[in-house]
């Protein structure tokens, strides 16, 4: 069985997260999407509320091999202690490219059984961040198209 790591902050999930989630579904046995913590973001979503958005968000997409977690630490730590080696990294545009790729090396070194593959974002959706997102939302612009309904109901609560 390949089993393989989705992760990032998802602070909120976009559609094009859920992009690279339904397509790295497709070529692993089991895919975790693994809602991480960063001391250097400051966050709109509490790790719980993330893991929910998310879950609410593929609800609908019958995707019955992906879970999604929590974890605060180094995901290379997560992937040696639940036997993972396989980790995808999603790209909005080339020039992810140049960080994605360091962020490999460094995991490689952590823990040499890792690989990463990397799947660019389809061209529709390769513009959304969840920076924009927030912004967009924070001067009550329309969320329609960025991101699935449950985040857009949410993100309207927080603000």
């Amino acid at each position: 069985m390949n089993k393989a790591m989705y992760t990032g902050s998802f602070d909120p999930i976009t559609f094009g997260h859920v992009n690279i989630i339904k397509r790295a579904a497709k070529i692993v046995d089991e895919l975790l999407v693994l809602v991480c913590f960063s001391a250097s973001k400051q966050y709109l979503f509490s790790p719980e509320e993330r893991v929910a958005l998310i879950q609410e968000s593929i609800a609908t997409l019958g995707l019955k091999n992906v879970k999604v977690s929590f974890y605060e630490g180094l995901v290379v730590d997560y992937a040696m202690k639940h036997n993972i080696s396989l980790l995808v990294r999603g790209m909005r545009a080339v020039s992810d490219f140049e960080h994605e790729s360091a962020m490999s090396r460094i995991n490689n070194e952590l823990y040499s059984e890792i690989e990463t593959i990397g799947l660019f974002s389809d061209p529709g959706v390769s513009h959304i961040s969840s920076r924009f997102v927030k912004e967009i939302a924070k001067n009550n612009g329309s969320l329609q198209g960025l991101v699935p309904e449950p985040v857009q109901i949410k993100i309207k609560e927080k603000l």
